[in-house]
């Protein structure tokens, strides 16, 4: 009978070490969370960047970036051509080192549908009604009086300036031009449009309506409008649209 007792606990016992065995979890390790960020807004047509600093120097790092439509790749910083608004949404990406990870990290991208898109050549300009056509070659982005922010390309014989409300440079997106006598808000903008005369006067044109578009290329914005009417001093009539695409630099 004690035999019989003994060969019981002996099972018994084997049988919880392995069960405990069985039940213990996996070894995990955590790397730290680095940032992650992107370009948005984006309008559609354009690029989204995703974009994440250098994780280590070390080798065998792997990036995987996941998120809408089925997205993927393990670049660092991948970039998404050709842009529409079903790709806005959350982009994940994990960060592995053998068998060590990060948590998830995310970002969020807006696409807004751009209604701006006409394909003019870049730092260029072309006017109705016999006006010379202007090829920029100086530009100027800064903060002006009265909490408004100007963004303006020029050559000899034009300078285009945008007005936004704000001190610092617009985001991207679609912004709606208003006539210069209304007032500005976050989507609505002024355009000037200045002639120089040879004989050194200068006449002013201001934008009656339309859209704008601002996106940013390395940083840099790019200002588009297409067929935008302009009137002189801000009569009722048009003496001409206008056609322009620059870039700051």
């Amino acid at each position: 009978m004690i035999k019989k007792l003994s060969y019981l606990c002996l099972v018994l016992f084997g049988a919880m070490l392995f069960s405990n065995c069985e039940e213990e979890e996996p070894i995990r390790c955590f790397l730290d969370a680095t940032n992650v960020s992107s370009n948005s807004p984006v309008l559609s047509g354009g690029s989204i960047l995703l974009v994440t600093p250098t994780f280590s120097e070390l080798e065998n790092i792997v990036y995987e970036w996941s998120g809408p439509n089925g997205f993927v790749s393990n670049l660092q910083n991948p970039i998404l051509l050709n842009s529409n608004v079903a790709m806005a949404g959350k982009y994940s990406l994990k960060i592995k080192l053998g068998i060590c990870e990060t948590e998830v990290m995310t970002t969020e991208v807006e696409v807004i549908q751009n209604t701006v898109t006409c394909t003019p050549v870049n730092n260029t300009a072309t006017f109705t009604g016999g006006n010379p056509a202007a090829s920029f070659f100086n530009f100027n982005a800064s903060a002006i009086a009265d909490g408004k922010y100007s963004i303006d390309a020029s050559d000899n014989n034009w300078r285009i300036k945008v007005i936004f409300l704000g001190n610092a440079a617009p985001q991207s997106g679609i912004y709606n031009i208003t006539n210069i006598s209304n007032a500005l808000s976050s989507n609505v903008v002024h355009i000037i449009a200045t002639r120089f005369t040879l004989s050194g006067t200068s006449f002013n044109f201001n934008a009656k309506s339309g859209d704008i578009s601002v996106s940013y290329i390395n940083g840099k914005a790019v200002i588009k409008f297409c067929s935008v009417p302009f009137s002189l001093n801000n009569q009722n009539n048009t003496d001409f649209n206008c056609t322009t695409q620059f870039t700051q630099n």
